[in-house]
Order: C-alpha cells, then sequence, then structure tokens
C-alpha cells in the first residue's frame, strides 16, 4: 500500500532579496551582518566602557566629597560644642538635648545633600560616629555642670546660714545634750 505525502504549502513569503538572488545565479550575495554585528557588539562594548568609568568617577567624587564634608564637620561641632559650653547657663539644663537636635537637623540636611549614593553611605557613617563623640561630651558636659551647679548651691546655702545669727545658733548642739544619749 502506498502512502502519500502532502504537498507543502509555504505561509510566509519569502524576502524579494533572496528571491533576487535565487532568480539570479549570477548574483555574488555579501555578507554584511557579520561585519555589521561586530562593529555592534564593539559600539556597545565601548559605550558600557564608557558608562563604567563615568560611574566608577561619579563614586570616587562622591566619597571624596563625602571625606571633606566630614572633616568640615569634626572642625565646625567641636568649634561648636566649645562655644555652646562657653555660653551655657548654670547647670547646663537640656544641654545634650538641645546639641543633639540641633546636630540631628544638620544631619539630615547634609546627607540629602550629597547626590552620590556611596558618598551619601560613607558620610552618614562619618556623621554618625561624630554624633556619639558629641552625645558623650555633651552628656559628660551637662552633668559635671549640674555637680558645679549643685556645690554651688549648697556653698550659697552656707554663706546664708552664717549670715543669720539665729539660724547659726539652733544648728549648734548643747554640750550637756551630747552626753544625756550616750
Amino acid at each position: 500500500m502506498a502512502v502519500k505525502i502532502p504537498q507543502y504549502t509555504q505561509q510566509t513569503n519569502t524576502p524579494t532579496a533572496l528571491l533576487q538572488i535565487a532568480s539570479n545565479p549570477n548574483a555574488n550575495p555579501v555578507n554584511v551582518s557579520d561585519g555589521l554585528g561586530r562593529g555592534l557588539q564593539q559600539l556597545g562594548r565601548g559605550l558600557g566602557d564608557a558608562s563604567d568609568a563615568l560611574i566608577y568617577k561619579d563614586n570616587a567624587d562622591g566619597v571624596s566629597r563625602a571625606g571633606k564634608n566630614a572633616a568640615d564637620a569634626d572642625m565646625h561641632w567641636i568649634d561648636y560644642l566649645e562655644k555652646a559650653k562657653s555660653e551655657a547657663k548654670d547647670g547646663a539644663p537640656n544641654f545634650t538635648g538641645d546639641m543633639m537636635e540641633k546636630f540631628k537637623k544638620y544631619k539630615e540636611e547634609t546627607l540629602a545633600a550629597e547626590p552620590n549614593t556611596k558618598g551619601r553611605a560613607l558620610l552618614d557613617q562619618k556623621l554618625t560616629s561624630l554624633q556619639l563623640n558629641l552625645f558623650s561630651n555633651s552628656k559628660q558636659f551637662e552633668a559635671q555642670a549640674g555637680r558645679r551647679g549643685d556645690a554651688g548651691d549648697a556653698l550659697r546655702g552656707v554663706q546664708l546660714l552664717g549670715q543669720r545669727q539665729d539660724v547659726a545658733l539652733a544648728l549648734e548642739l548643747p554640750a550637756a545634750g551630747v552626753g544625756e544619749f550616750g
């Protein structure tokens, strides 16, 4: 029994360039796609290298700028802390809280102004370290100022007691009374 093979009917159009080559046996086809492909590949590689170089430079600039901004912040806030200490009220009430509030605002503004992600991350790290240092120094100053204030209050109290004879006399213990409790 013989099997009949069905005839294939083409369902897509053949490009006219191939039809011309097929109809002209003397035509010499030129393979331009290989050279063009290599050229486009080299162009893409070159653009990728240029892009990488720009990203590297941007990151390097960001890190450099962050280092400079961190150094400037160190100098500014050390000077600011010393000035604030010299101008602090007696007992330095809320000295640390005020200092940290001002620094927090400064830090937010400074980080927002840094356009480079790597630079911002480095600057954030440096400013956080500075913030911890300022907090420690502020807290220490506030505690010392509070103790000085307490000692000053005690000294003023003793001086006031010495000026009032009636209070000073009441504080003296009678010599006979001491022996009676023993």
